[in-house]
């Protein structure tokens, strides 16, 4: 009898633990909630395996808090400026090129924009990519051609009079959005040196006071990120400079996508990617976790195309819709994988800017100022 007993509770215990090694947890953000539940039902009812779906608006600052407490999910989305942040958690499975083969085809640089020290802790889903809007019909309506896809600033100012006649402005640009510049620095200068904050570069300064010149001479005007589609969609502004999450709002529009225009016609301005993917937490389900991953990228193009995101899951057969915003990104960067850069830069320089743009210090004492801040912090 108590052979029997201990039989029956022994099956009971296995039959327990395999129900719950059939759960796996989900951990969602950004766009399109119902995409990511559509795929859990569908893969649930062809695999019998469960997928519990959370989304959180606020994700990076749930994981940060997760990472501390241990209380993770077995698949979280994931940003790629969070990859150091994951390596030096310790919490995060890292991965083999075998593991990202199983389930998509990746760039080289995608793979490297989800590593951290030679470690991958990521598989890239797709990204947004800062872009120049074109607004076609204005174009149209005002007798112009299109720029090329090599088009400078000088380009823009030869056609800045027929803009200013029709009470409409050439480009609209958030100058206090510090990652647009990023950019043109990256392009010319370079922020980190040896390990070392460089802001204050000659050639980072010679960019910024390039870039501030466009606006006080009018090609450009500030328009806050939030305000820049309305005034596209009213026809008021020629091209706007903003990350590519924001096209959605305008679907109903005329527009194509360019990389940002060029300082000089002989040097391309690569965009900054900000891309989202997918980290595992819990190894002994990793196989499965990996399994659900490929069965959201062979879906994924659904997804990119109803949102209009670069999918980094594949290397061809982009979708036409996608192909201006993936040329766009074949030429992108990451942001320098280093954590202390992200926050100083982020915060010195939006500050910076906004002191620039106000006329209350020039760009040589704002990059010296930017430069003593980086280095006090680091």
């Amino acid at each position: 009898m108590k052979i029997k007993l201990f039989a029956l509770i022994f099956i009971s215990f296995l039959t327990v633990g395999f129900c719950f090694s059939e759960v796996i947890t989900l951990w969602t953000s950004w766009e399109d909630e119902s995409f990511y539940k559509n795929m859990a039902e569908k893969y649930s009812n062809e695999t019998g395996i469960d997928i519990e779906v959370t989304n959180f608006p606020k994700l990076s600052e749930k994981l940060n808090l997760s990472l501390k407490t241990g209380e993770l999910p077995d698949i979280s989305m994931i940003s790629d400026n969070m990859i150091s942040s994951l390596y030096y958690s310790e919490k995060t499975v890292h991965l083999s090129t075998d593991d990202l083969k199983s389930v998509g085809s990746f760039s080289s640089k995608d793979v490297e924009g989800f590593s951290y020290l030679n470690e991958i802790l990521g598989i890239p889903f797709y990204s947004d990519e800062n872009v120049a809007v074109i607004n076609i019909d204005v174009f149209e309506e005002l007798g112009i051609d299109i720029p090329p896809s090599d088009y400078t600033f000088e380009d823009l100012k030869t056609i800045r009079d027929k803009f200013v006649a029709a009470g409409k402005d050439v480009i609209g640009w958030e100058f206090f959005y510090p990652f647009i510049l990023y950019s043109y620095l990256q392009a010319y200068g370079d922020l980190l040196i040896d390990d070392v904050p460089s802001l204050n570069l000659d050639e980072n300064k010679k960019v910024l006071n390039e870039i501030k010149g466009f606006f006080d001479d009018g090609l450009a005007v500030r328009l806050e990120r939030g305000i820049q589609p309305e005034k596209f969609i009213d026809e008021e502004i020629g091209i706007f400079l903003q990350g590519s999450f924001i096209l959605p709002l305008l679907q109903d529009k005329n527009f194509i996508v360019y990389s940002l225009p060029r300082l000089d016609k002989n040097v391309n301005i690569p965009t900054l990617i900000d891309a989202k993917g997918f980290s595992l937490f819990n190894s002994e389900k990793k196989e499965i976790c990996l399994d659900f991953i490929k069965f959201i990228f062979e879906n994924g193009d659904e997804f990119c195309l109803n949102n209009l995101k670069v999918p980094l899951y594949k290397t061809d057969n982009i979708p036409e819709k996608l192909a201006a915003l993936h040329k766009v990104h074949e030429t992108g960067i990451y942001f320098q994988k280093n954590p202390k850069l992200q926050s100083i830069y982020k915060k010195v320089m939006k500050q910076t800017l906004q002191a620039v743009y106000s006329g209350d210090i020039g760009v040589e004492e704002g990059l010296d100022s930017a430069q003593e801040f980086a280095l006090g912090n680091w």
